[in-house]
């Protein structure tokens, strides 16, 4: 500043010798006095700007405490917000699993008690019960309820059954008729212990036990002990009562199943098993009895013939070889018919009659390995089909009866079943076959050796001579 200052004061002390403008002296005094005002000017504009500063200071600090406090408010809605929504996750997956576990509730758990309590009743006193359960179900499988009125109607079914249950489980007795095994009417008297009936006829004379069996009351008389005692408590001799707990199912896990019964239970694939058996035994007995009725040429056979070629007598030595037994004559005859021809020559025809044998041998013993592989598929396809069959009723009479399901579980079992006792010996009697009939090629190549070799030697001693 002072420079500039000074600039200009001799800027005009010059100018002002050259056209005689006022003295230096009333100069410097006038340029002072503007230099001490523009100061004062300046220190009044420092000192408004100092006060402008400490007030935007003031301004400036009262702003970050108050973005202080709003970024702590922000910091805390923001986790009250993640606290709540942390809350409604949680509601919301307590609301999920609760709604997952009454669906399951609705469409699993109450459709199997409502199929066990249907399977608990008898076609006695269950038949206006099963028409509501029936009803119900076509109901369901229509969809036109509501969730809220199919759980409603759910509930005041499985009530209803129960309520029902509670009455059944009472000692009751009254008037009716049954069908008797003739298929006549008897009026009596019925006593109902629960889900157990019984009848007696007026007199007494026959009582017995009504069982449900293939959708129809059957009444059974008993003429044993239990008949007996059934009697007694009808006369009003007794205070006991024969009481069958499985509901007469225990009889019929005793009936015998015939095999016929039992394989029509496997469905189609039974058939082409069946066949496939029938074809390996033919084919096993016919291989059994060829290859078990071989028979090989003796040890001293063989020597015999060597010996009559070396002693120069064929025509003897071919005999022999034509009253071996089959199949070791051809090639002995080979041997015998060129045994002065090369060593090589002979070990090429026996060869040859060997290689010849081997396929008589060995045909139709991959029938048999071919029924051994074939049959567990075809099982394993009825298992299958079974399976695809359960399914498809499980899908129209649902999963709480298992009694629609015993067809496809049949076919399933026992098709492996008969797959695998078809395979089994089946694979056995194959490896025994092969063994034989490697046994037979071997022995006719060790007496196609011994023979090689007894020609070979009877060619070298005469060659000595």
């Amino acid at each position: 500043m002072r420079l500039l200052v000074l600039s200009i004061l001799s800027s005009w002390i010059a100018l002002s010798t050259v056209w005689g403008e006022p003295s230096l002296q009333d100069t410097l005094v006038f340029q002072e006095q503007r230099l001490k005002d523009a100061l004062q000017r300046l220190e009044l504009t420092r000192a408004e700007i100092k006060k402008e500063q400490l007030l935007m200071m003031h301004k400036l600090s009262a702003q970050k405490d108050e973005l202080k406090q709003w970024k702590a408010k922000v910091a805390e809605g923001e986790q009250k917000k993640q606290t709540r929504v942390q809350q409604l996750k949680e509601k919301q997956q307590f609301l999920d699993k609760a709604e997952a576990q009454l669906a399951r509730f609705v469409e699993v758990q109450l459709p199997d008690a409502i199929a066990s309590v249907d399977e608990g009743l008898s076609s006695i006193d269950g038949a206006g019960n099963r028409e509501e359960i029936r009803q119900f179900n076509l109901h369901v499988e229509a969809n036109i309820w509501e969730y809220q009125q199919l759980l409603d109607n759910s509930f005041q079914l499985f009530n209803k059954l129960v309520s029902a249950a509670d009455d059944r489980s009472k000692v009751q007795t009254w008037k009716g008729k049954v069908v008797d095994a003739k298929g006549q009417w008897q009026e009596g008297l019925w006593l109902k212990l629960g889900p157990i009936h019984y009848f007696s006829t007026p007199d007494h004379r026959q009582v017995g036990q009504v069982q449900e069996r293939e959708g129809r009351s059957q009444w059974t008389v008993w003429n044993n002990d239990q008949g007996q005692l059934l009697r007694q408590w009808f006369e009003g001799t007794a205070t006991t009562i024969p009481v069958d707990p499985s509901l007469g199912r225990w009889e019929q896990t005793n009936i015998d199943e015939t095999v016929q019964e039992h394989l029509l239970k496997g469905g189609v694939w039974v058939y082409p098993i069946i066949g496939l058996g029938m074809i390996a035994v033919l084919v096993g007995l016919f291989k059994g009895l060829m290859l078990y009725t071989v028979r090989m040429p003796k040890v001293s056979g063989i020597r015999n013939i060597a010996q009559a070629l070396e002693r120069g007598r064929a025509e003897d030595a071919l005999n022999l070889a034509k009253r071996q037994p089959k199949p070791c004559r051809e090639m002995l005859v080979q041997a015998v018919t060129h045994h002065e021809s090369s060593s090589e020559l002979v070990e090429e025809l026996m060869f040859e009659s060997i290689m010849h044998t081997q396929p008589k041998f060995e045909r139709y013993l991959g029938v048999i390995a071919l029924t051994a592989a074939t049959a567990p598929l075809l099982g394993l396809l009825g298992t299958v089909t079974g399976i695809i069959k359960t399914f498809k009723l499980m899908d129209i009479f649902g999963a709480g009866n298992p009694k629609p399901l015993i067809t496809g579980i049949s076919e399933a079992l026992i098709t492996t079943e008969l797959g695998l006792i078809l395979a089994i010996p089946a694979l056995i009697l194959h490896a025994l076959l092969s063994r034989r009939a490697a046994s037979l090629m071997a022995k006719m190549e060790q007496h196609s050796v011994a023979m090689l070799n007894a020609l070979i030697k009877i060619k070298s001693q005469r060659s000595v001579e």
